[in-house]
């Protein structure tokens, strides 16, 4: 059994009007939502992912309409997405998961590598990033990370590379962990300010603390939607 968390309680802000009466996941791209692309990639695996959350907090009662379960994080304003995980403790603690950012689109591969992986904490490492990155109005490297891997173990994620050297793929938004996982995450930021942590952050850290992140490149379609272009 797996469940799949749906991370999906901020607002942003960057995207401008296109935020100001809908969270972001609820924006269409190519004739539906962002979410929408997320579930409907995630059906074609209903044996395996056998329940679906969704972690809302801005205009949360849109996604409540949905039908599936959604866990409201009430202080959503003021977290992360880490913050924004914890709501899904109950979920968390007991079943192996597949946590999703909803800023995102991805190829069926994305899932099937996290599904396939007997990892307690898996990162599908999107090595497209650089033809993903090409289709955006930034500048590459400055919206880049540090993601460097070594015999299929993540030993470096977070802060800014200085060349693509430093960049063997990408954090892709979406990771699998065991409840044996989840405990390690809780137990090296326990004592950590961690409520408005990112994800590569977390990451970070637990490898600093010698916890096991397992990873693997994956060739597939990705896209992330943080401006306003992105969604041309």
């Amino acid at each position: 059994m797996t469940t799949l968390i749906l991370l999906a309680a901020g607002r942003g802000s960057r995207l401008k009007g296109l935020t100001a009466e809908v969270p972001k996941c609820l924006n269409n791209y190519q004739g539906k939502s962002l979410l929408q692309h997320i579930l409907d990639t995630a059906s074609r695996f209903e044996e395996q992912i056998t329940n679906k959350v969704i972690v809302s907090g801005y205009r949360s009662e849109l996604l409540a309409k949905l039908g599936y379960e959604v866990l409201e994080n009430t202080d959503w304003n003021s977290s992360g997405p880490f913050g924004s995980l914890t709501c899904a403790q109950r979920y968390l603690d007991t079943t192996d998961c597949i946590v999703s950012y909803t800023d995102i689109v991805y190829g069926e591969e994305f899932l099937q590598s996290c599904l396939s992986s007997k990892a307690n904490i898996f990162l599908p490492s999107n090595s497209n990033y650089r033809q993903s990155w090409s289709r955006r109005e930034v500048r590459i490297l400055d919206d880049l990370e540090r993601f460097v891997c070594l015999d299929n173990k993540l030993i470096e994620i977070g802060s800014r590379p200085k060349s693509f050297s430093e960049i063997q793929g990408q954090f892709a938004g979406i990771f699998k962990t065991s409840p044996e996982g989840w405990r390690s995450i809780l137990e090296v930021t326990r004592d950590v300010d961690s409520k408005k942590m990112d994800m590569t952050s977390v990451f970070s850290l637990a490898i600093k603390n010698g916890v096991c992140i397992q990873c693997e490149q994956v060739l597939s379609n990705w896209k992330e939607f943080d401006l306003p272009s992105d969604f041309h």
